[in-house]
């Protein structure tokens, strides 16, 4: 059973990622009184007396003379201090390690101690950085966007305020960095979040901490008649109320009590969970809603987000599809969402295996893996299977001729992998004997080689050792074509190079020869006179200045610097001087001649 999500959707799983699915999400957080009240010591001792109280920017109510209603014994629910009755902090707070800290966008924090693990403190809010998950970017850091679901720096230069909105990723909605949101138009980024701005986006969005302005309608104002404990709830707000205060049931705003305080969501006689109710303690709502907002503190029914997502659900992993929870094909709708017999993205497969998500069980790139093919959306390189990589465009794309690959799939066009390497398919690929330029373009394993035509040396598609052959010209350099295989030259056997040599030689003046690892090669300095200075038939002579390892006179060479003395490689050998024709010893010279101050004669 798996949950696997594509970059459109992945938002809204973070979004549910609270979401409690046991009996107690109906019930939220625990009484232990036995008859459901509140105990009267407890409740006695945290009750505030109202007609004194403050409310702070923060949205915590504190007496007069500074104290905090029902902190004075054992405080909780702020920030820094232990959770209250378990799991419950104040809002824009949540419960880590058993102590309340700042979440991003909506913590409010003096040093990044104030934050939960992983975020940092900027101009006195938690945010997140780069690299981090997030819904909008006003939970990211400075410069940063939420691009993917991901805090991320634009690599053009969008999404800065006046200048041009960030592409959404997949085709989804333009973004702008921290701090700004797209215009109506989604063109120009505008600053948000504070009263005559735009509403801003993500977790940390609306108008961010403030206890007296409201988003309504996608605009910050200070709301007048209606939006303040004791008005009516303002029309055109998801909130209803400003940060300091709750829209009830009755419609009617009334002040938002701290975490450890009576009637705060959650707390014994309170009322949570349920659609448009505040969210309980630890994000909780009761089933078929989520909490979407942890500013807002409100349940959401998974139908709203349904009617604006609705392509999304019955697939492996996303939400099931309302109202009658069905999911496609065979899945089968457990606790929300879309579930089956299927293996999830990344994990290991076998021949059989059913895999989630579009994807196909393939070697991804060592073991088999479901994964996803050409053309198929993916969030990252690790979606796709092989070597290929997720494009741009948020499918994965297929290896060019030449690229890196594991299996056929993986090549563009009918190019086929081999040996590691996307090559040509058999109606484009170059045969055995054809020019060519490079490995890419010859069929199957063929290499892109010297070979030898009479005097004639060029490049041609042609087999290794080992590689199957119908005719000695299949094969590389001067190996022969033996029992329908390309074999190895053994020593004092023709060559053109290393290759053709079988294992533990080496190709020395047109011969194979033993490597011993302290002889030299052709062009290798040497000392003459030393039996074993140079490998194979290779000679140490003057070439032309000091002694080398070299060929000599009607030797095979590549180039004239491999010849000995001021001999020339002419046709593939090294040839010898005529008479009048410069030299550097007498075995430059052709026939009798020898080499006298400098000239053959």
């Amino acid at each position: 059973m798996v949950m696997q999500l594509s970059t459109a959707r992945r938002w809204l799983l973070i979004f549910a990622s609270t979401l409690t699915l046991s009996a107690t999400a109906f019930g939220c957080a625990g009484n232990d009184n036995p008859d459901g009240g509140a105990d009267a010591s407890t409740d006695a001792r945290r009750r505030p007396d109202t007609s004194s109280v403050n409310v702070d920017d923060a949205g915590r109510a504190t007496y007069a003379d500074g104290s905090t209603p029902g902190r004075e014994a054992d405080p909780c629910g702020s920030t820094r201090e232990r959770c209250c009755r378990g799991d419950a902090c104040d809002l824009g707070l949540r419960c880590e390690d058993s102590t309340c800290c700042g979440r991003p966008g909506g913590g409010r924090c003096g040093t990044a101690a104030d934050c939960c693990s992983g975020f940092i403190c900027e101009a006195g809010q938690c945010k997140a950085p780069e690299g981090s998950t997030c819904i909008g970017s006003s939970e990211c850091g400075t410069d940063l966007a939420c691009i993917g679901s991901t805090c991320t720096t634009p690599t053009d230069g969008c999404g800065v305020d006046g200048g041009e909105c960030c592409a959404g990723t997949g085709g989804g909605d333009p973004v702008c960095r921290s701090g700004s949101v797209c215009d109506d138009a989604g063109t120009t980024c505008e600053t948000c979040g504070a009263v005559g701005q735009a509403c801003c986006d993500g977790a940390g969005g609306g108008c961010g901490s403030s206890t007296t302005s409201l988003c309504v309608s996608g605009d910050c104002v200070t709301p007048s008649g209606c939006g303040v404990a004791g008005m009516p709830c303002c029309e055109g707000s998801a909130e209803g109320c400003v940060r300091s205060a709750d829209c009830g049931d009755d419609g009617m705003c009334t002040e938002r009590p701290g975490a450890g305080e009576p009637g705060s969501p959650g707390s014994p006689g309170s009322d949570c969970g349920a659609d448009g109710q505040s969210c309980c303690f630890g994000g909780e709502c009761a089933f078929g809603s989520i909490c979407e907002n942890y500013l807002t503190n409100r349940c959401v029914g998974l139908g709203t987000i349904q009617d604006l997502l609705g392509h999304i659900c019955g697939e492996a992993g996303s939400i099931c599809c309302l109202p009658d929870f069905t999911c496609e094909g065979d899945l089968q709708c457990d606790l929300l969402f879309c579930s089956g017999d299927c293996t999830a993205v990344g994990d290991s497969c076998t021949d059989g295996t059913t895999c989630c998500d579009s994807s196909q069980c393939a070697p991804s790139p060592d073991t088999p893996t479901c994964c996803k093919g050409q053309g198929v959306e993916c969030d990252s390189d690790f979606d796709c299977c092989g070597w290929m990589a997720c494009g741009d465009d948020g499918t994965c794309q297929c290896e060019e001729m030449g690229g890196t690959c594991v299996d056929d799939m993986e090549c563009c066009g009918d190019g086929v992998c081999t040996e590691g390497e996307c090559r040509p398919g058999p109606a484009e690929c170059v045969s055995a004997q054809a020019d060519c330029f490079e490995d890419s373009e010859c069929c199957g394993a063929l290499s892109c080689k010297e070979v030898v035509s009479g005097a004639d040396r060029n490049e041609q598609c042609c087999a290794q050792s080992d590689a199957s052959c119908t005719e000695h010209a299949d094969c590389c350099g001067q190996m022969l074509c033996e029992e329908g295989e390309c074999a190895c030259q053994g020593d004092s056997a023709s060559c053109l190079d290393d290759a053709d040599c079988c294992d533990g030689s080496i190709c020395v003046v047109g011969q194979c020869a033993v490597d011993t690892g302290s002889c030299g090669r052709v062009g290798d300095s040497c000392e003459a006179g030393t039996a074993g200075s140079c490998c194979g038939v290779a000679t140490c002579a003057v070439s032309p200045t000091e002694f080398t390892c070299c060929a000599t006179t009607d030797e095979p060479c590549g180039s004239s610097a491999e010849c000995c003395g001021s001999t020339l490689c002419t046709d593939g050998s090294c040839q010898c001087k005529a008479v009048g024709e410069s030299c550097v010893t007498g075995r430059d010279c052709c026939g009798a001649a020898t080499c006298s101050g400098g000239t053959c004669s």
